[in-house]
């Protein structure tokens, strides 16, 4: 038996989600703000304190960001496995003593391990499990949610570096790495926001035992009144209606977890009991109750398997059944249908074994088996290697353009201070169209898939047409154009594996498309292609035009999108058959 999956009971835009959302953004603001992109500010004092080379050097922040990226499908499987608050508050530990190891660091090769693997490695259990984790909190609103969260990135990147500035010409560098340090160990105060599911799974399975208990006492005082009629403990009216055969509820099925494709005949299936809408209990006025074995499925996973009703009284079967749970008189009023779950047993008493078997989400013949830490089968799925393949080039791409605007800025002529402000501007672009993306992609408005491909050619037309702007104002533009594009499918990733392979499998999926962007990091990094045709022609015109044509490539790709799901759909519908 698949058991009651705790991810279905967390809270969907709502309530404790914000909060979650604000650890998201928290975590964005330091993380990707502060620890993706700031080594740039340090740069020259760890040069010269280190001696060593300029290329030598720049392997730290490529490692740092490599292996951050390299281990999401390893942090989401921890972050299964063992909460994402404990990861969290890990990785923030091992960031926060990177930072102070690199401060008493005598060697560049100690440097190294302490800042490169030590902190990546914390950055890594860090951002995807935290990103995942907003992602399944919201669902209406994920887009959004996405979005605010990412933006808290820019918002970093433009106060985090002349905060240390500041804190090099006071402190220097080994007061800075501390200070970062501290920062680091902030995100422990993000990790304690994100419950675990199992926090919503005891309050799910307490409620219920509450509610047996309550309709237990009065079968046990011989009423035929209804339990929202007696108490104030939210348990609403609910009508006049009959009583079946019973179900336990260790058989109840949620969400996604139900087998869609168990089969089950109605004559040997057990029947749910449907109470009223509170007029008569006419079962035409009702939502759709379906049965599979040992699962009671709501609102539906094959809406083509409703029951009669079964005219037998709760008084006539009072003596040998014991009703488990009643609805809420919110749940009457929204969604029209509920199950009374009835346990065929005495009613003289309850044995605390009797009680732990009631509150089970598993058979005693199949006992619970835990969530695979990583889901394989959906790796050959064709829609993940697009998307994959698509944000690990228009990824590195993205981050390289923050590195080339300066450089190429400085050439035309312009100053250093104004050059170093197309990153600033770049910066906020981004953290603007994240949200506003988010939006868009929340209304409906326009397909998401729809968004992301057109970022896609809006980044590559931008690309093309940048060698030829020669004013400030123009370059400018055309940088702020390229940011929003960038911000849009960056953002855009999260909300569109959850709408295209499901949000059940998001850890996998996004923990694999950020590990490709990992190692073309590290890659790019070794070649270093645009630094090369920079130093082969004396221009970075050349570069914008390989990376255009590296993003016109991946919009070409993403046109097949239609075509690989439709593959994917039949190679799932083989395995089922």
């Amino acid at each position: 038996m698949t058991p009651v999956d705790p991810s279905k009971v967390l809270p969907k835009d709502k309530g404790w989600s914000w909060v979650c959302l604000i650890g998201g953004f928290l975590m964005n603001v330091i993380t990707a703000g502060g620890i993706f992109k700031t080594f740039g500010v340090i740069f020259s004092k760890v040069q010269a304190k280190y001696d060593v080379s300029a290329a030598m050097l720049s392997w730290i922040p490529a490692t740092t960001l490599g292996i951050a990226f390299i281990m999401a499908p390893l942090s989401n499987a921890l972050a299964s496995r063992f909460s994402t608050r404990l990861v969290v508050i890990t990785g923030s530990l091992l960031a926060m003593a990177g930072y102070v190891l690199s401060s008493l660091a005598q060697s560049s090769w100690v440097f190294f391990f302490t800042y490169g693997l030590c902190i990546g490695v914390g950055a890594g259990l860090l951002y995807t499990p935290t990103m995942v984790a907003v992602g399944q909190h919201f669902e209406k609103k994920r887009g959004l949610a996405n979005g605010i969260s990412l933006a808290g990135s820019g918002i970093g990147s433009i106060a985090i570096p002349p905060a240390m500035v500041y804190a090099l010409n006071t402190y220097g560098l080994e007061g800075t790495l501390l200070i970062m340090g501290a920062l680091a160990l902030n995100i422990c105060v993000s990790g304690m926001l994100f419950r675990p599911p199992s926090f919503y799974m005891r309050r799910f399975l307490l409620k219920i035992e509450r509610r047996r208990r309550i309709c237990t006492a009065m079968l046990h005082a011989g009423t035929k009144q209804t339990p929202g009629d007696a108490n104030s403990d939210g348990i609403g009216d609910v009508a006049k209606g009959g009583c079946v055969n019973p179900i336990a509820m260790e058989d109840i099925c949620l969400g996604e977890s139900c087998p869609h494709n168990a089969q089950s005949s109605h004559k040997d299936s057990p029947q749910a009991n449907v109470i009223g809408d509170g007029a008569n209990g006419d079962m035409n006025d009702f939502t759709k109750v379906e049965w599979q074995p040992n699962y009671v499925v709501l609102d539906g996973c094959h809406p083509d398997k409703a029951h009669d009703k079964v005219d037998t009284t709760l008084e006539q079967r009072r003596s040998d059944a014991i009703i488990t749970s009643y609805p809420t008189k919110q749940d009457t009023q929204t969604s029209g249908v509920f199950v009374v779950d009835v346990d065929r047993r005495s009613t003289d008493g309850f044995s605390p074994a009797a009680d732990a078997k009631r509150t089970s989400c598993c058979s005693e013949d199949q006992p619970c088996t835990k969530p695979p830490l990583f889901q394989y089968r959906i790796l050959t799925h064709p829609v993940l290697l697009i998307y994959c393949a698509s944000i690990a080039l228009a990824g590195n791409v993205y981050f390289d353009m923050f590195i080339m605007a300066t450089p190429h800025a400085e050439q035309l002529g312009f100053s250093q201070t104004k050059a170093a402000l197309l990153v600033s501007i770049m910066g906020g672009a981004d953290m603007v169209s994240r949200v506003v993306f988010g939006i868009f992609a929340d209304s409906k408005i326009i397909k998401t898939q729809h968004m992301f491909h057109g970022s896609l050619a809006l980044s590559t037309v931008v690309l093309f047409l940048l060698p030829s702007l020669k004013t400030y104002p123009a370059v400018a533009s055309a940088l702020v154009l390229f940011a929003v594009a960038g911000g849009g499918y960056i953002s855009l990733l999260p909300t569109l594996l959850a709408e295209a392979l499901g949000i059940e499998r998001l850890p996998t999926t996004y923990g694999v498309s950020t590990m490709t962007i990992g190692f073309t990091s590290l890659h790019t990094h070794c070649t270093c292609f645009a630094g090369k045709l920079r130093d082969i022609t004396g221009t970075w015109i050349v570069s914008f035009y390989v990376c255009g044509a590296i993003t016109a490539t991946v919009t070409c790709l993403n046109l097949l999108v239609p075509l690989a799901t439709r593959i994917g759909q039949r190679r799932l519908t083989a395995t089922v058959t």
